[in-house]
């Protein structure tokens, strides 16, 4: 664990001076007025804010940051009746001195963007104040730099750091930024810049004389020992955490943090160096210490508790390192909680990424001890925790979004944000920028500046950091179902420590899952063997159906046995192995990770040369957390198709139906994905006849037995204006050109954008530009739908299952969007589907859903009547006229 400090106030070094020196200026600057004041100061507020100021410094001091960042607020809201306006502008500079140091409570509280928030205040109004070589500008830069090394935003801390760095003169305030600086270097793994910042610091403090001085020798020692750790001198790194600690316990309360950092980091040390006694003492000792300065629930206790649970591990305690880790994985999953809503997406998978070393670990820890029942039932919990972090936050902050619209506090927030989207989708469809991937990279800059200012104002979400259990899923699982949950981990052990952190060929993982099956209430652990096998077996499936429709037009006998071969060859490692115990269960609800996503769990051969559609129904979910999903809105009474779009409509006949839709809208030669061109959208686009038939059955149906009204878009109605009208139908269903395009366009940078749906007009939109609706649907702005109590989304297109896959977090495609935006369940392909057969096999879904327990069993009964008729008529039910669709959902079964 490595130690980070505040360069704005140092407590420990204040403690040296007497209070009444400490407040002497600003009493002083109460009771001789202010230049430039336009009245005097009164006395009893100037008594007042020092007092809040002294005990707010009492309160840091020991530790107790919540309730100093509160008693110095209170300053804060008191001190212009003290201090009254600035020279240059209405914030007085001792105002900010208080906003600084509240700012402080909550970096150090790990309240990080409470902490940014106000730094940046203080850096504008300093500026304004004081000039760009203001103090207080090159302490909030080094704060800074500090709460973007928590982030994992490595990029952007040495940007503050270097910032500082470049205009401070203080050579004391530079020693702290190099330390911390040197921090960074070290948690991100670059030791030589490591080492070079650590001793530059050094060097300084060893120049001078104090108590001061000494203490932060101990943190660069530490700091030097962290270093030494990473780069395997674990003996030298053992000798630095000894002189840091003496000095600590020294000059620090026994139970203070730095205390229990370096006692952690000892204890860690000793334990790899084989001295496992010693070494688990001393990490009991750090817990003991860390729990008396924050509690029972934090991150840094988490650490501790982390390191024990290895350690324990390689002792043989398997049940004590899973109690171990149970307590730390449930600190993690809060405090990891807290920090991504306030993240975009690109950042939330950057800080997941460093993060994912641990939860690596510990799944790894599982694997090596997977005959312990305990481990198993303790691992469970912790891969259903994990996993889906990113999805189940960004769900949580569009709602939350969304609900801002209304509010007039948040209104324009939630304005600016949609706008950012829409720049973003508008930008990227139009082609017309030069250099569209900075702006692409501007704007989502924007987007994630906008989103953490609306989780500011309206505070943390509901249940994002709650921590769920098998007892919790057995509540929601129904008896006849059980729950799969895939874990593809980087390592085949854990490393030991989460400080350990060698570079990592990610063929050399495993692949493993757990099931829990309602009926018998059993979880177990399967290791499915190593990740490059499974990527092979995933890859030839693949291969298979991108070259089916030339392999079936060719000889579809033999087309078909070779894909099932591939098929068979997938099932017998992912599958078989666990089927004993999914043979107590009727509807498999499957967790996915990384590339087997892009699997067709549906066509998977069974021992009995079955597929897998034949011996149970099947659902997908990011997580099994996705279960317990809780639908906060109803459906309107209505529902919507759009089908058959008209993509030749001209631009004046767009704009025309445009004014008209807004003023009456409600309160197989032939594949359904579009050509790309030069890796941009779709164009010339062919009509898709059989989606007309498709929509009207479907309406049919729908009318009778599932809503209200329905209303049916098509030809020049079916266009993206409208799409974003309509709020919160029953179902919504969308028949048209899919896609997803590679990483290699102008948008690589944003998952979202490269996916979507062709609507009216897609061939004559770059005729149109602007802000106009220029026929392409894209993911992103999927988000800004509004599908709260939207129960159902049919995709009856090309590749909307599709998308760019990470490790733990599902996949990032229209299907993903279409949930964010808040829809219950939604069928996606995940391939180029054959028009005329997908309109067969939704034609039957649609007949069977009225009656059947659900979309999944309405979707397993299309494709069971396809496969049986096309055997009928001569056929072999290759899996590309039927298998493409699938089903994930959110909520209960």
């Amino acid at each position: 664990m490595t130690t980070m400090q505040s360069t704005c106030v140092d407590i420990t070094a204040r403690r040296k001076r007497p209070p009444a020196s400490v407040a002497a200026g600003l009493i002083l600057a109460f009771c001789g007025g202010l230049p430039g004041l336009p009245h005097p100061v009164e006395a009893a507020d100037a008594d007042r804010v020092v007092a809040l100021y002294q005990q707010g410094l009492v309160l840091y001091e020991k530790g107790d940051f919540a309730r100093a960042a509160d008693v110095f607020g209170e300053a804060v809201s008191r001190a212009p009746g003290a201090f009254g306006r600035g020279e240059r502008g209405p914030v007085h500079m001792d105002t900010v001195r208080l906003m600084e140091f509240q700012a402080n409570c909550y970096l150090s509280s790990f309240d990080l963007f409470r902490a940014e928030s106000l730094y940046r205040e203080c850096i504008e109004v300093a500026r304004q104040e004081e000039g760009p070589q203001s103090a207080m500008i090159h302490r909030c830069l080094g704060n800074l730099g500090v709460l973007y090394t928590r982030l994992a935003q490595w990029d952007r801390a040495e940007e503050q750091f270097q910032t500082s760095l470049r205009s401070d003169t203080d050579a004391e305030n530079r020693a702290r930024t190099h330390l911390n600086l040197a921090s960074m270097y070290l948690l991100s793994d670059q030791t030589d810049q490591a080492e070079r910042a650590y001793r530059t610091s050094f060097s300084y403090w060893r120049s001078q004389k104090g108590e001061t001085a000494r203490k932060q020798m101990a943190s660069c020692q530490h700091g030097l020992g962290m270093n030494a750790f990473k780069r395997g001198d674990r003996n030298r790194a053992a000798q630095l955490f000894r002189q840091a600690l003496a000095t600590r316990r020294e000059l620090l309360p026994a139970n203070h943090r730095f205390v229990a950092h370096s006692t952690e980091m000892l204890g860690t040390t000793q334990a790899v160096l084989g001295r496992s006694d010693e070494g688990i003492e001393l990490l009991r000792d750090a817990r003991q210490m860390m729990t008396a300065f924050w509690g029972t629930n934090h991150v840094e206790l988490a650490e501790v508790e982390h390191e024990l649970a290895l350690a324990l591990a390689r002792k043989g305690e398997a049940v004590n390192a899973a109690e171990a880790m149970t307590r730390s994985r449930r600190m993690y999953r809060e405090y990891i909680g807290r920090i991504l809503t306030g993240l975009s997406q690109e950042e939330q998978l950057r800080f997941l990424a460093e993060e994912r070393n641990r939860f690596m670990d510990s799944l790894a820890l599982a694997r090596t001890h997977r005959r312990e029942p305990r481990m198993i039932q303790a691992s469970f919990d912790w891969v259903l925790n994990g996993k889906g972090l990113a999805q189940e936050t960004l769900a949580e902050r569009h709602l939350l979004a969304r609900n801002a619209a209304i509010d007039p506090a948040l209104k324009s927030l939630a304005s600016e944000l949609k706008a950012a989207r829409q720049q973003l989708a508008a930008l990227s469809s139009s082609g017309n920028e030069k250099d569209v991937a900075d702006t692409v990279r501007r704007l989502n800059e924007r987007e994630a500046d906008l989103a953490r200012q609306l989780t500011l104002q309206s505070g943390p979400g509901n249940g994002t950091d709650r921590w769920v259990t098998s007892g919790h899923m057995l509540q929601v699982l129904p008896e006849d179902a059980a729950l799969v949950e895939f874990a593809w981990l980087d390592r085949e052990e854990p490393a030991v420590s989460a400080f350990d952190r060698r570079p990592r060929d990610g063929r050399q993982g495993r692949l493993v899952a757990w099931t829990l099956v309602a009926k018998t209430r059993t979880v177990r652990l399967y290791d499915l063997g190593a990740v490059d096998e499974v990527l092979q077996r995933v890859e030839a499936v693949r291969q298979q159906i991108r070259s089916s429709e030339d392999d079936i037009a060719f000889d579809p006998e033999s087309a078909t046995e070779s894909m099932n071969k591939s098929l068979k060859e997938a099932a017998q490692q992912l599958l078989w192995p666990m089927l004993q115990d999914l043979s107590d269960a009727e509807r498999w609800v499957i967790s996915p990770d990384g590339p087997l996503w892009l699997l067709p769990w549906n066509a998977l051969i069974t021992p009995s040369g079955k597929y897998a559609v034949e011996e149970a129904t099947i659902s997908l979910v990011v997580s099994g957390r996705q279960l317990l999903w809780e639908r906060r809105h109803s459906p309107r009474e209505y529902s919507a198709i759009m089908a058959d779009p008209d993509f030749d409509l001209a631009p004046t006949a767009v704009a025309a139906t445009i004014n008209r839709v807004q003023t009456s809208r409600p309160a197989s030669s032939a594949t359904r994905g579009g050509e790309s061109l030069l890796a941009d959208y779709p164009r010339e686009l062919l009509r898709l006849r059989a989606t007309v038939e498709e929509g009207k059955h479907a309406s049919e149906i729908i009318a009778e037995s599932l809503s209200e009204r329905v209303y049916f878009y098509r030809r020049e109605l079916a266009l993206e204006t409208y799409f974003k009208l309509i709020q919160s139908p029953r179902i919504w269903v969308l028949a048209t050109h899919g896609f997803f395009l590679d990483g290699t366009t102008s948008a690589s940078g944003h998952a979202l954008l490269r996916c979507g749906l062709t609507l009216a007009g897609a061939n004559r939109r770059e005729t149109q530009g602007g802000d106009s609706d220029d026929g392409i649907l894209t993911g992103l702005e999927v988000l800004d739908a509004d599908l709260r109590g939207t129960e159902l989304v049919v995709l009856s297109a090309c590749d909307t299952a599709v998308g760019e896959a990470t490790i733990g977090e599902g996949i990032a495609g229209l299907q993903h969007a279409f949930q964010l935006a808040g829809a219950g369940q939604v069928i996606a392909t995940l391939w180029k589907v054959p028009d005329a057969e997908t309109a067969s096999v939704m034609k039957t879904f649609w007949t069977r859903l009225p009656t059947a327990r659900g979309a999944s069993a309405a979707l397993r009964a299309a494709q069971l009547r396809f496969i049986e008729e096309d055997r009928r008529n001569g056929g072999f039910a290759h899996p590309w006229h039927w298998a493409a669709a699938q089903l994930s959902l959110q909520g209960p079964l």
